[in-house]
């Protein structure tokens, strides 16, 4: 099957520009575009790694991270022997996906974060994460804490509470106060990216510490989002996050778009 002819090269994007965006995800937005303009028509071929390597000046980890996150939204497909082929609209069946761009859209816009100091030493999770039962309990974390407020406000409207694996805890090396998103200073730092987050909302009672930083007396109910990020290249726990919020001030919206399978 012939390829589809080669595009003119683009600029090649920086691995983390003004929104923090992973050069991964900024190929994926390019192909994606191109995909559904027609440049590469359904059946035809992706263009090679080799040329996209060169199209992008990219290493081939970053090319086939980029091709496996299109074929995890079912654009393409791998075939052996012809390369990755674009697939039919038409092709398999129906269902309701929650899309959403960026990691970063499921944070308040214009929200600004603030990390606490960083300290080093590592910890098991608490209780609190099993509602995550493939954790392994026996593992060690490194904590990150802060909060998140809008510009100009003086009390933050968001509490944060991290934890990063071991193996990627160098990122709190990294950690200031002004830094970007954890998930952004891993997947630069370590060339991996995160394919999937599961996110679990529920209620939580302060206690005195948890909540204390948006105002909660203890006793009062809140709203806490937990999230378990897993990589794109072996589904491991990458990130583990708790996300508190004052009851009254919590909204959570969605759009389930109807798309090919």
């Amino acid at each position: 099957m012939a390829e589809a002819r080669t595009r003119p090269d683009v600029k090649r994007p920086a691995a983390l520009g003004a929104d923090d965006t992973p050069l991964y995800q900024l190929i994926v937005k390019t192909l994606r575009s191109e995909i559904v303009r027609g440049v590469y028509p359904a059946g035809t071929c992706l263009p090679s790694e080799a040329t996209l390597i060169e199209r992008f000046r990219v290493s081939r980890h970053t090319v086939r991270t980029a091709i496996r996150a299109l074929q995890d939204a079912g654009l393409v497909r791998a075939h052996q022997g012809l390369g990755t082929i674009i697939r039919n609209r038409s092709d398999g069946q129906q269902g309701y996906v929650h899309y959403i761009n960026t990691i970063s859209d499921l944070f308040p816009v214009g929200a600004e974060t603030r990390f606490d100091p960083v300290d080093e030493t590592l910890v098991a999770l608490p209780d609190k994460a099993e509602v995550f039962p493939e954790l392994d309990k026996s593992e060690d974390w490194l904590r990150i804490t802060g909060d998140r407020r809008m510009p100009g406000a003086a009390s933050p409207f968001n509490e944060l509470e991290t934890y990063v694996a071991a193996r990627f805890a160098r990122v709190g090396r990294l950690i200031s106060p002004s830094s970007p998103s954890i998930y952004a200073i891993l997947e630069a730092v370590y060339g991996e990216a995160i394919g999937e987050v599961e996110q679990v909302i529920g209620g939580f009672t302060a206690d005195g510490v948890n909540g204390s930083k948006v105002g909660l007396k203890k006793g009062a109910p809140g709203i806490e989002v937990r999230r378990l990020h897993r990589l794109l290249s072996d589904n491991g726990a990458a990130i583990v996050s708790f996300n508190r919020y004052p009851f009254e001030d919590y909204s959570f919206s969605m759009t389930l778009r109807r798309v090919q399978g």
